[in-house]
């Protein structure tokens, strides 16, 4: 009696051989189907491929904004929250990523209009962005909010500290390189308006300690005034000379007091007025020469691969049924009335 194994051996070798006759007497159609689908692939891509142009731009951010940065992750580990103590508002320029997602930014820019190839005049971004040159369906707010989303998928910052690497991305070169400048400009103004708001508090903190300061200063000079003319002869006594030691030493610390809060509010005003750039600039935004996002090479070949399997398919399933075997017949005739019985079985659950 022939040994089993050997039999397997042998059906294996065979099935093998089989499998390399059959794509041996189907190749060209494997590789005109294969070479059919990469071409198909070739042209959907280019159809419905839309060339991105990135502009960039590199800011600097002030020493002040970082530099306690590189401690934070080791002072964290001895469990000490240093994060309290940064040098951190939001007129901050390392807020700049934050602020560029913020609805307040986004209302500002979406204002703003520009020049496109596309409708060859000039359109606010809102327009650009939404409805074109036609008109709105819905009202300005539901319309801004919709549109804000996107401006995050537009403009991205890439920290590289001490600078800020700016990339605005659109389907045109200078439609990108113009909303950069834009973006830069809205940012300058909108840091010039938090410091500005900034500022009036602390004037306003400033000018109500003024005046208490003023107050107070006032009444214990007065006192101190009474003091001296009720007792003329106050160096004959050392109890009172101390009394007027501390009475005159209080109203040092007053004066001192005084005059600080008068040259801080002095230092505010100017500090109101001051016309530098809020954002720094390195470089300026750049006319995109290239496209940002070539077409790349694995969806060709993904779609290469996917018409390689459909003609391994399509010829396996094409020689199986051409082959007059009664005992592969009598498998596929068991195989479907065990597929109609379970489907009426699980009809006849649904049902219930």
């Amino acid at each position: 009696m022939p040994d089993k194994s050997l039999i397997n051996q042998n059906s294996n070798k065979s099935s093998l051989a089989d499998i390399i006759l059959v794509i041996a007497k189907y190749l060209k159609f494997i590789l005109l189907i294969t070479i059919l689908a990469a071409t198909v692939t070739f042209f959907y891509v280019r159809n419905e491929f839309e060339p991105e142009y990135t502009s960039s731009s590199v800011l600097f951010i002030p020493t002040e904004n970082y530099s306690g940065s590189a401690l934070f992750g080791i002072a964290s580990q001895f469990g000490l929250n240093t994060r309290a103590n940064a040098n951190i508002d939001i007129s901050s320029s390392a807020l700049y990523p934050e602020i560029v997602e913020s609805r307040t930014f986004a209302a500002k820019l979406l204002q703003k209009e520009f020049y496109t190839e596309t409708f060859k005049q000039r359109l606010p971004l809102i327009a650009i962005l939404s409805y074109g040159m036609g008109t709105p369906a819905v009202g300005m707010d539901t319309l801004i909010m919709q549109t804000s989303a996107i401006i995050p998928s537009m403009v991205n910052f890439k920290k590289e500290l001490p600078f800020l690497i700016l990339n605005v991305t659109t389907n045109e070169p200078k439609f990108s390189k113009d909303l950069a400048i834009v973006i830069l400009e809205e940012l300058d103004k909108l840091q010039r308006e938090f410091k500005s708001q900034k500022v009036i508090e602390k004037k306003d903190f400033i000018k109500q300690q003024i005046d208490i300061t003023q107050s107070e200063l006032e009444k214990l000079e007065e006192q101190l005034k009474d003091f001296r003319e009720t007792n003329r002869r106050i160096d004959t006594s050392p109890s009172l000379l101390l009394i007027h030691d501390r009475m005159q030493r209080a109203v040092e610390i007053q004066q001192g007091i005084f005059l600080t809060l008068k040259q801080q509010l002095e230092l505010a005003k100017i500090e109101e007025v001051q016309k530098s750039s809020f954002v720094q600039v390195l470089d300026s935004p750049s006319l995109p020469l290239r496209i940002s996002n070539p077409p790349k090479l694995s969806s060709y070949i993904l779609g290469g691969f996917a018409g390689l399997f459909l003609s391994l398919c399509i010829i396996f399933v094409i020689e199986y049924f051409s082959t007059n075997n009664p005992e592969e017949a009598k498998k596929l005739k068991n195989a479907k009335q065990f597929l109609v019985k379970d489907l009426k079985r699980i009809y006849k659950i649904k049902r219930k």
